[in-house]
């Protein structure tokens, strides 16, 4: 929506102008940098349309050779030149996608201000102010509406032109029971607390801790979501791997704010673990070794008792044996 200046706009007028017409004065306006990313405008132009009426106001004096001089290629035909007081990156995402979509049209709605130079900077600066972005909690309840509505994730992400991760992340915390939510609008938990709830989908469970947790820091959250589950990272888990573990029908808690991940199922952890070392096992004595033994813990230390000693007696070389030493000879 338009931005609400700190004081109100006495005779503005809404008038249609041609994109050429549109010059920034870098005097008035605080977002004048041209290297800044415009991308995500320019996905929600083409996604949704143009709605936002640029602030303009007549071309000053002191302004006028300068103006000249930034569009020099500035057609007669589009009429006089004004300044933009607010709409800076809007302009510029316009004029991204236009070059991209010959038929969609230049002309666009623009608010006329009469302002003097000083108004003009009190007004300009006063919309960008005013225009602070959603908080994480409030981005994420709209987000989980839009959801709710039909849209998928990746729907979402590609109308707002921001990264799937985000769009994930946004959804897991508009999500959180209301109470959650108000407690950290409010600054009674800050953002990394309300990202702790997120490892579990069970409403119950996140107000039960909510509730019960005495301090409501990010850590005690996390280990009271967490009390009963293996860390991924754990050697079992890495020598089973994550997906045999999902398809023997474990669960696996993803933080979706950061690498970490837990095991739910630590029974059906420890049988895949002894299953995989068994077949281990047997593939090595498969292979002709003698003898294989599994060390765990600090028996690790016994590895340093064994020795190599000299094999005993002979026997027939296999063909794929004869053919390695006559490569080897």
């Amino acid at each position: 929506a338009t931005p609400n200046p700190a004081v109100p706009l006495d005779g503005m007028k809404r008038i249609t102008l041609h994109i050429n017409q549109l010059v920034i004065n870098p005097d008035i306006n605080p977002r004048h940098a041209s290297d800044d990313d415009v991308s995500d405008l320019v996905a929600q132009i083409r996604a949704n349309g143009y709605s936002d009426a640029i602030w303009v106001r007549p071309l000053s004096e002191g302004f006028r050779a300068r103006a000249k001089a930034l569009v020099a290629d500035h057609p007669a035909k589009s009429g006089d030149l004004y300044e933009v007081l607010d709409g800076s990156r809007r302009r510029r995402a316009l004029l991204e996608a236009m070059a991209t979509d010959p038929a969609m049209s230049r002309e666009i709605a623009c608010d006329l201000i009469e302002a003097d130079d000083i108004r003009a900077k009190e007004l300009a600066l006063a919309a960008n102010v005013a225009r602070a972005p959603l908080t994480p909690a409030d981005e994420g309840r709209a987000f989980y509406a839009l959801k709710m509505g039909g849209m998928d994730e990746s729907d979402i992400a590609g109308h707002f032109a921001v990264p799937l991760p985000r769009v994930r992340q946004r959804l897991a915390l508009g999500q959180l029971p209301d109470a959650i939510l108000d407690a950290l609008r409010a600054g009674h938990i800050n953002l990394d607390t309300a990202r702790a709830f997120t490892l579990t989908n069970s409403r119950e469970r996140q107000l039960k801790v909510f509730e019960e947790t005495r301090q409501l820091t990010a850590w005690n959250v996390k280990d009271a979501l967490t009390a009963r589950t293996v860390r991924a990272d754990d050697a079992r888990a890495e020598l089973v791997g994550l997906e045999a573990y999902r398809a023997a029908g474990g669960t696996v808690i993803e933080d979706l704010f950061s690498d970490a991940a837990w095991l739910d199922n630590e029974k059906l952890l420890q049988q895949l673990f002894d299953d995989t070392l068994k077949a281990r096992v047997k593939a090595l004595k498969d292979g002709g070794w003698s003898f294989v033994k599994v060390l765990q813990g600090r028996e690790v230390y016994d590895a340093y008792k064994f020795s190599t000693s000299a094999p005993k007696g002979r026997r027939t070389l296999g063909e794929a044996e004869r053919e390695e030493l006559a490569a080897l000879k």
